[in-house]
């Protein structure tokens, strides 16, 4: 595998309350060897209106989809099969956006568009045309975010920007987005980013960083190491890098012979499990479903049609929706209740 290949993929003091570094309420196992096939339907169709790298993707309540493909924000609608609208355009104006760096789900159900090289979160609340709340961000309200995701109704955790000097790497924010504290007591070393490192729970968030096999919860109290991921075969040994530049030139060098597990995201938990898609050095795409009552792992590896590639997974009560996009950059959605 070429460096350029390996690239293209994904990265384009103490605080308020410390995270925990016992030991973690889980220990998962997974041996990617032991995975079972799932072939996913070549009959699935390109998503007309929709193209570019797959970077974010969400289900809401009413089982729509908002996706960030390429440099657009789209609602999707599945049983219509149909695009019903692009947040925003691209431009200067005020209810414009120059680039979007993400977005979040608010615990309203609004949709917050962040654009952080011009300082400006769009929230939209209604999709008939209403204007939405626009909130312009200033080098006054403290570490900048790169990444955000609501821990209440009037608080959120970001993944910071990295920059010059210590930089944590998570920080409590204020409903005006200023920074409260940070958290815990790691700092950025690159600026590097995978999945969305964030999955919204009951009473908080969890959150795996770049290159990490730990999985913490953090809510406005606390922030606890709850899963720790033992990669079988393929791990990398952390301990050996500075930094997560370190760990890229490895995998480019030598590393590049080996399958070696990169990343964890899409992350889902209820009562009874927790799940998550994991990807190798090759950007092959893998299920986990974890089973607390029996310590059971169920690992799944997810092969797409010819030509296509996995970017991201979405799972609820009811679906597992994979998102892949094809060689001329299209974008399909498998949806299943099967797996």
């Amino acid at each position: 595998m070429s460096c350029s290949r390996f690239l293209i993929y994904s990265f384009w003091g103490i605080g308020l309350f410390s995270c925990s570094y016992n030991t973690p309420e889980y220990r998962i196992k997974i041996d990617y060897s032991k995975s079972v096939d799932y072939s996913i339907s070549s009959e699935t169709n390109f998503l007309d209106g929709i193209q570019g790298e797959i970077r974010h993707t969400e289900i809401l309540e009413d089982g729509n989809a908002v996706i960030l493909a390429g440099q657009h924000l789209y609602l999707y609608d599945f049983q219509s099969d149909s695009v019903l609208l692009r947040y925003s355009n691209r431009g200067r104006k005020m209810d414009e956006y120059i680039s979007i760096s993400d977005f979040w789900i608010e615990r309203d159900g609004g949709i917050s568009l962040y654009d952080m090289e011009s300082r400006k979160i769009l929230t939209f609340h209604e999709f008939n045309g209403v204007p939405p709340k626009i909130r312009t961000l200033d080098a006054s309200q403290g570490h900048v975010f790169d990444e955000l995701a609501p821990l209440t109704d009037s608080t959120y955790v970001g993944k910071c920007t990295y920059g010059v000097g210590a930089i944590p790497e998570l920080c409590l924010y204020d409903k005006e987005y200023s920074a409260i504290s940070p958290i815990g007591d790691n700092f950025l070393n690159s600026g590097m980013k995978a999945s969305y490192p964030f999955a919204p729970i009951d009473n908080g968030v969890l959150y795996c960083g770049c290159f990490s096999y730990d999985i913490y919860q953090i809510s406005e109290e606390s922030c606890l190491k709850k899963y720790q991921i033992d990669i079988v075969k393929g791990s990398i040994h952390h301990k050996r890098y500075n930094s997560e530049y370190e760990i890229m030139q490895a995998l480019n060098r030598t590393m590049k012979n080996k399958v070696v597990i990169t990343s964890i995201g899409n992350m889902y938990e209820n009562d009874e499990s927790l799940s998550f898609r994991y990807i190798d050095n090759s950007f092959e795409a893998y299920l986990a479903i974890y089973d607390k009552s029996t310590s059971s792992v169920h690992s799944v590896h997810l092969i797409p049609p010819e030509d296509c590639r996995v970017q991201q997974i979405n799972i609820t009560e009811t679906y597992l929706y994979v998102w892949m996009m094809g060689r001329s950059g299209g974008v399909m959605v498998y949806r299943t209740s099967e797996i």
